[in-house]
């Protein structure tokens, strides 16, 4: 389940949008059978305009991600979890091999 833009849940595996909260007793879906009904009923042509407002939007997004990994703080943090995982994996690969031997 993803938040999408602050309005929607995305269930990935019904692959539908549920409104994320409601004046009204009822919550609006969207499914994919409803994309498709509209791609068939405007045309193709909104494609276009809905690619291109997924990939402004996905190109902001990233941006902001690229700035934030570039903080002194952040960096280090996930350089001490890079750290941590590697020693991890040696570990349960010499724990593994070492099983694997005395078998």
């Amino acid at each position: 389940m993803l938040l999408m833009k602050g309005y929607y849940l995305i269930f990935l595996l019904f692959q539908i949008f549920v409104e994320l909260a409601s004046n009204n007793k009822h919550l609006n879906t969207i499914n994919i059978r409803h994309i498709a009904n509209s791609i068939r009923t405007h045309g193709s042509g909104i494609m276009n305009t809905t690619v291109n407002f997924t990939y402004q939007f996905l190109r902001k997004k990233f941006f902001i991600f690229s700035q934030f990994l570039y903080d002194e703080h952040i960096k280090a943090r996930l350089i001490k979890v890079n750290f941590w995982l590697l020693r991890e994996d040696k570990n349960a690969y010499l724990e593994h091999n070492s099983q694997s031997i005395m078998v």
